[in-house]
């Protein structure tokens, strides 16, 4: 019946410079009623983020059960597609408005939102893990392939600089 504040509380340290992510075998459950902020299923976010720390890695990509990114278990994504143009997962799939992401679409005017398919994930040149906390950090390998060339590239470091200008 009433209301409750959930909250878990994680340590914010030192991250690597490049990250590793998955994708867990369950997927994002897509559009809820208050969609936009994470307070539905905070499980779903738990488990993700639970799975990438016994797997090893930084971050769990999340998909919903059509195969579309929609976020991060703790930060949004952006994404250099093999054209250039950059893309963030469309906020209408059900992912969360992070602060970073609204950032990075009020200061960059080529950043558009998408629809961002997991299979053309292998074509990107880049994917980065955007956080307000963490900044901008480039997933430089995605269930275990190599995302792009596997290393920190020039859209990286360019929304690094676009998030510690805004501050």
């Amino acid at each position: 019946g009433s209301l409750h504040l959930v909250g878990v509380a994680r340590a914010v340290g030192p991250e690597p410079a490049e990250w590793r992510a998955i994708s867990p075998p369950f997927p994002h459950e897509g559009p809820a009623p208050y969609s936009g902020a994470k307070v539905t299923n905070h499980l779903l976010f738990a488990m993700a983020r639970e799975r990438a720390v016994r797997t090893g890695v930084d971050e769990a990509a999340l998909f919903d059960g059509e195969g579309y990114l929609i976020e991060g278990a703790r930060s949004n994504f952006v994404v250099a597609l093999g054209d250039g143009s950059l893309a963030t997962p469309n906020l209408r799939r059900g992912g969360v408005a992070g602060v970073a992401r609204e950032i990075l679409l009020d200061g960059l005017p080529e950043l558009e939102e998408a629809d961002l398919h997991r299979r053309t994930l292998g074509e990107v040149r880049e994917l980065i893990a955007v956080n307000a906390v963490r900044g901008a950090c480039p997933v430089v390998e995605l269930d275990g392939k190599p995302v792009g060339d596997g290393v920190c590239g020039p859209v990286a470091l360019r929304l690094r600089e676009t998030l510690a200008s805004a501050e």
